[in-house]
């Protein structure tokens, strides 16, 4: 990769609204872009170094260094080369929904992950929303058919 390539993929992870998480085979985040802080409220400092199980709520947070191991061991796994909705932890103790897809790649020999993440918080208010004004909508009609 040339320098200049080097930059504009630093750009791209930079502008990109979805959060991006690396990891190694211990779970330690080894890089994240500027959308996880946004969406999860920690900074870069206090991320990096950790294990990726501090942005997750129980009972996955006690789990998930057991589901990496099963993975390395067995090449299983429920989630990786798939997205799926889960709960991940703010900083302020909030669950937070999340589309998270998970690739696995190697750098030297050595395992990685790399995590996108998706804020699904508006999309959920703007669903219970939809079913709120579908729930009055059901009832007024229903009401004019019967009185």
């Amino acid at each position: 990769m040339t320098e200049a390539n080097g930059a504009e993929l630093s750009a791209i992870l930079n502008a990109t609204i979805d959060g991006i998480v690396s990891i190694d085979r211990t779970g330690t985040m080894l890089s994240v872009n500027p959308a996880v802080t946004r969406i999860l409220g920690y900074s870069v400092d206090e991320m990096l170094g950790h294990n990726i199980s501090m942005l997750m709520p129980e009972p996955f947070r006690s789990q998930h260094d057991g589901f990496i191991k099963h993975y390395l061991a067995t090449g299983q796994s429920n989630i990786i080369g798939r997205g799926r909705e889960v709960s991940a932890q703010h900083k302020d103790g909030r669950a937070i929904p999340i589309w998270l897809s998970i690739g696995a790649y190697d750098v030297d020999g050595e395992p990685r992950f790399a995590g996108v993440l998706s804020d699904m918080s508006k999309f959920k208010q703007q669903h219970m929303a939809l079913s709120d004004s579908e729930l009055v909508n059901r009832l007024t009609v229903d009401n004019a058919l019967i009185g």
